[in-house]
């Protein structure tokens, strides 16, 4: 009996490191990217020559495409989700989960001293206009960028042929 448990309870560990170790979390896999994609790192030094204060960026996946999503907020920009925060080619970028609530406890205090963000209060973020960079995980190559208002436009298009409309159909398949 005794055998059986020991058995079984290394067997469940076993199974449980072999699932967390293999998963990278959303906001890792987003700094990954945005350090190992030229095209993202550029259009963040370039959002910063207009003045922008922090860059706020996520990252939602397809079935067969990665979609990194930077945006300039309002400032000052609620933190209500968890995050990583990064200094990337000397800007300040903001790594946000959506699906996540706010778990990490480091807290950029420059920018909580110069009123551009802030962990307490009334969620009054909008939406910014925003980038959207729809990619392969495997080939960073068939990268494509679309701002807010293409995507808008492309949806409308879409839904006057009543359409879904997805990002999967602006870029090429995955390998």
């Amino acid at each position: 009996m005794e055998k059986k448990l020991f058995y079984t309870t290394w067997k469940l560990i076993a199974l449980l490191l072999l699932t967390s170790c293999g998963n990278k979390s959303n906001l890792n896999q987003s700094i990954y990217f945005v350090e190992n994609i030229k095209q993202i790192q550029d259009s963040i030094v370039k959002l910063k020559s207009y003045k922008a204060k922090v860059i706020i960026c996520s990252l939602k996946k397809t079935s067969n495409h990665a979609i990194l999503t930077i945006s300039v907020p309002e400032i000052p920009y609620l933190v209500k989700v968890n995050y990583k925060y990064k200094l990337i080619k000397g800007v300040p970028v903001l790594f946000v989960n959506y699906n996540e609530k706010r778990t990490n406890q480091e807290i950029p205090k420059q920018l909580i001293e110069e009123n551009i963000l802030t962990f307490d209060g009334e969620y009054n973020n909008t939406e910014a206009p925003y980038l959207e960079f729809v990619f392969c995980e495997n080939d960073f190559n068939k990268i494509k960028c679309f701002d807010n208002i293409m995507l808008d436009d492309l949806d409308q298009e879409y839904r006057k042929k009543r359409k879904v409309f997805s990002e999967d159909m602006l870029v090429e398949k995955c390998e």
